[in-house]
């Protein structure tokens, strides 16, 4: 038995914030939540579910070149050429944002090719949809990719969502990544995921990590094989409707003050046809749609596939980030119907006049995105999830309940629930579903402050338990006792 004591809990919504908490865990599960005379100065409550992250990619990029502090492009081409003899192969970086530079002009393909003559180099910006490249990067691409500006060095969508595809790494260093990532999680509070993978990927994950919940999404290339071969956590298959509002390839509804103007990837009769497949095989899409035009395809073909393919059950399609909501007409998505998994963080790092978002969209649109209040007014099912930029709930909490247009702030209870029971609810994962009570799985996070009554940034993760087990934190935070 293990009793975990906390001066504060939250056991989740619908519950008030109780003082001076002692919560027995037997064989995994709670066993009792009892009222001490005192306790440590931690906060208990529910472990975080992270609706939308990409598991065994977390883990991948640690094993890169971390470019997310570069300020600059030459500090870029430095940071990598200082590498670029390490080793052989593809030298691979990961998550630098222009957004941040003082002069957000990238390197040209001549700048690629001086800093790296002899070695492919690949280095991906931090929202997943643009990479630079060098020439001898580009000859070794596969021909006949869509997305390949040759001339500039740049590739936008397929050929960087499909790097790990066309470039694949062995069984080794996924087990490493997969290890990784689970720690990442623990370190974060998080026990629970909605990862977007692979279905090769998605099979092993639950016997690697034995102490994650895992609710997987795969490529709708993966389907045909995922009819004949199921694993109990693949809940649906993953559609990319657009791209990123950074690489310039979301479908917005308002123009980019760039100019640019991006179409949609998916043709609406081949998508409902693409979608009903999915229904007909008892699975449900997760849609990538972040600009208004991505969002009303997704809804109106979402509906159309389900009613298409004789709608007798997941009547579910959930769509990612959906920023500019605020701009898609009220009758082509359904709360009933259609489920929201969206990102505080994108709000924190990015929505304001001298950051990314502004420096890419008209103001007024850009004070819009990400609706969270009315998101839950309208009656939608919410869950937050980091997408991986940066990992970890507390990273991006700020954003939803800070969030720089106040008309669109939401209270700490519902943030947290976005990140805990509800996001699992969403997820498919019903034992994390509930608030802490008798025999509910014993997945719990211990806060090193108070959120209800601390700003994020003074809140740290102290402690996390999975199934029982402490698996981040000092054990003596959990008074092992004999039984």
């Amino acid at each position: 038995m293990m009793r975990l004591r906390a001066r504060w809990m939250w056991p989740g919504p619908g519950g008030n914030v109780r003082s001076n908490v002692s919560v027995s865990v037997d064989s995994g599960r709670v066993s009792s939540v009892d009222h001490v005379s005192s306790a440590p100065e931690v906060f208990m409550m529910p472990s975080f579910v992270d609706a939308h992250c990409h598991f065994v990619q977390m883990g991948l990029k640690r094993a890169c070149l971390d470019l997310s502090n570069t300020r600059s492009a030459r500090q870029l081409l430095d940071e990598a050429a200082a590498v670029r003899s390490s080793g052989s192969g593809i030298l691979l970086g990961e998550g630098f944002d222009d957004s941040t530079w003082d002069d957000p002009a990238l390197p040209s393909l001549g700048d690629m090719d001086a800093a790296f003559p002899d070695r492919p180099v690949f280095l991906r910006r931090i929202c997943g949809h643009m990479a630079l490249l060098n020439s001898r990067m580009m000859e070794i691409l596969p021909p006949g990719l869509e997305g390949v500006d040759e001339a500039r060095g740049v590739v936008r969508e397929e050929p960087v969502l499909r790097f790990r595809e066309l470039f694949p790494p062995s069984e080794e260093e996924i087990d490493k990544a997969t290890r990784a990532a689970f720690g990442m999680c623990a370190a974060s509070g998080v026990t629970a995921v909605g990862a977007l993978e692979t279905l090769s990927r998605a099979a092993g994950l639950g016997e690697l990590v034995p102490d994650m919940s895992f609710a997987c999404y795969v490529p709708y290339t993966d389907l045909d094989a995922l009819k004949e071969d199921r694993p109990e956590w693949v809940k649906g298959v993953k559609f990319f409707l657009d791209g990123s509002i950074g690489a310039e390839t979301a479908a917005t509804g308002c123009r980019y003050l760039t100019g640019a103007e991006p179409s949609l990837l998916w043709d609406s009769t081949e998508l409902e046809e693409a979608l009903a497949e999915v229904y007909a095989a008892g699975l449900y899409p997760v849609m990538h749609a972040i600009g208004a035009r991505a969002i009303e395809q997704a809804g109106r073909a979402s509906i159309t596939a389900w009613e298409r393919s004789g709608g007798t059950e997941n009547r579910i399609a959930r769509i990612e980030h959906a920023e500019e909501l605020s701009a898609v007409p009220t009758e082509a998505l359904d709360p009933s119907f259609h489920r929201l998994s969206m990102q505080p963080n994108f709000v924190l790092n990015w929505q304001a006049r001298d950051r990314l978002y502004g420096a890419k969209l008209p103001w007024d649109a850009v004070e819009e995105l990400n609706p969270f209040r009315s998101v839950l007014e309208r009656g939608f099912r919410l869950a937050f999830g980091s997408d991986g930029m940066p990992f970890g709930p507390l990273a991006g909490l700020a954003g939803a309940t800070d969030h720089p247009n106040r008309a669109q702030r939401i209270s700490v209870p519902k943030a947290l629930a976005a990140y805990t029971t509800d996001a699992a609810a969403m997820c498919g994962l019903g034992e994390l579903s509930t608030p802490i009570g008798l025999n509910r799985r014993a997945d719990l996070v211990l806060l090193s402050a108070n959120p209800f009554d601390s700003s994020w940034s003074g809140v740290e993760v102290v402690a996390t338990v999975s199934g029982g087990r402490i698996v981040y934190g000092e054990e003596s935070l959990g008074r092992e006792v004999s039984v």
